[in-house]
């Protein structure tokens, strides 16, 4: 009773509480037979053995010893129970950590969870959203942290008192927790800079957004300007082509509008932008066939324009003048395909004294490089139709002929070869003198 031993553990305290109230209940049985001893003390002295107070001075000692061995017991069945009370506060301290630190460490690693997601958005709207989404996480940490102070103070409590090792009630350490704690605040900070360096280039990215946009509306609209001026053009047949023409010539204005949009769009590319169909229903793809479609509208129209033209031509000409043509034409096919290649239109037109410019060759000559008979009538319908052509004809064969009012057969095959000698050896009227170029030239320019 007098041992100071109360138990290191709640395991043994509760052993030491199970002895002593078992020493009790020893206790407790033995009071009868201290009554029994009291009784028979009594029967003593009732016998007439008064004179002797041996016996009474002996009770009254074990009275005083059992009295002793009472309150020994009483005071050390409260110290044990004060320290039983200490041990099971602290196990109910230690479950209290448990709970708490479980509750803080499964919130902070679903938040680190979260925070270490990538950035993935596309719109300046996401970002903000994400942005609100981080300022909520870190309101709910601020909302923790009383959470926090407590389970700290919990734990702090325990270490005064002994308790270090709670790997048998918590899964969670104290400073696992505060690790956790630390790293999410400060992910959350890092969180905050990157969102806001995203924020940055998510604007940058919507303003290149609305400038493709707008200059893709604008080409657009252009291009629909182009097509409503053509459809709708006023005049003559011949008015008419100049205008197609013009705009034809002018496809470095459509190239150069292109060409800027396809720069805003490598942008985008660069920028890794693919959606823009919150800004525009126009994408480069589309762009670039409207444009398309713009230079195969004008090429189609301009020859419409002058195959009627051709057509209302050859109307005008005389059958001699037509038949005179198709035989040209026949005779510069060599062929025979019914279509000149740039070789035999370039040929014929030497051998008549043509000085064909570049630019008239375009003119004539189709997608596939090819003279067509409409294309033909109506280009040599245009250089009959110009006054000094036969002045200047007449003066090439004069030279060719060294100022003789004729020529001979060695004047042409000095100057042109192949089919082309050939026609003006067959149509050059052949006189006593040599060939008569004067009244060839006159025919081609006749009416």
């Amino acid at each position: 009773l007098l041992n100071d031993d109360l138990g290191a553990s709640l395991h043994l305290v509760q052993s030491k509480v199970r002895r002593h109230e078992a020493f009790i209940g020893q206790y407790t049985t033995h009071q009868a037979r201290l009554n029994e001893l009291r009784e028979t003390v009594k029967e003593i002295v009732q016998l007439g053995n008064t004179t002797d107070k041996a016996e009474e001075q002996r009770m009254r000692k074990v009275e005083e010893a059992w009295k002793e061995i009472g309150v020994l017991s009483e005071t050390r069945m409260t110290k044990l129970k004060e320290r039983l009370n200490h041990f099971l506060d602290l196990e109910q301290k230690s479950a209290e950590f448990a709970s708490k630190a479980e509750k803080l460490y499964v919130w902070l690693e679903g938040v680190s969870d979260i925070l270490a997601d990538p950035i993935v958005v596309n719109s300046s709207t996401a970002v903000q959203e994400m942005l609100q989404s981080l300022e909520g996480i870190k309101k709910q940490q601020q909302e923790r942290l009383p959470l926090y102070d407590e389970t700290d103070a919990v734990h702090s409590g325990l270490v005064e008192n002994g308790i270090t090792d709670l790997s048998h009630v918590s899964e969670y350490t104290m400073k696992q927790v505060t690790a956790k704690w630390k790293a999410v605040a400060g992910r959350t900070e890092a969180r905050k800079r990157e969102l806001n360096m995203e924020m940055i280039k998510q604007s940058h990215n919507e303003r290149l957004r609305q400038d493709w946009a707008k200059k893709a509306a604008e080409f657009v609209e252009w291009i629909e300007t182009q097509k409503s001026e053509v459809t709708n053009a006023e005049g003559e047949l011949e008015d008419k082509l100049r205008i197609v023409q013009a705009k034809y010539n002018d496809r470095e204005t459509g190239t150069s509008k292109l060409n800027l949009l396809e720069e805003l769009n490598q942008l985008l590319v660069d920028a890794h932008i693919t959606d823009l169909t919150t800004h525009t229903e126009h994408t480069m793809q589309t762009v670039i066939v409207q444009h398309d479609q713009l230079s195969a509208m004008l090429k189609n129209k301009m020859r419409l324009l002058e195959s009627q033209i051709a057509s209302k031509k050859m109307t005008e000409l005389t059958p001699e003048q037509l038949q005179e043509f198709k035989v040209t034409f026949a005779h510069f096919d060599c062929d025979g395909d019914n279509k000149l290649s740039i070789i035999e239109f370039k040929a014929g037109c030497q051998g008549l004294g043509i000085d064909l410019t570049n630019g008239e060759l375009a003119q004539v000559v189709d997608d596939e490089g090819f003279v067509q008979f409409e294309s033909f009538i109506q280009f040599m319908v245009h250089k009959t139709q110009i006054r000094d052509t036969f002045d200047e004809v007449l003066t090439s064969f004069q030279q060719l002929a060294g100022s003789k009012d004729y020529m001979t057969d060695d004047d042409i095959r000095n100057t042109f070869k192949g089919h082309t000698l050939d026609y003006l050896i067959q149509n050059i009227k052949l006189t006593p003198d040599g060939r008569d170029y004067s009244g060839f030239a006159s025919s081609m320019f006749e009416r």
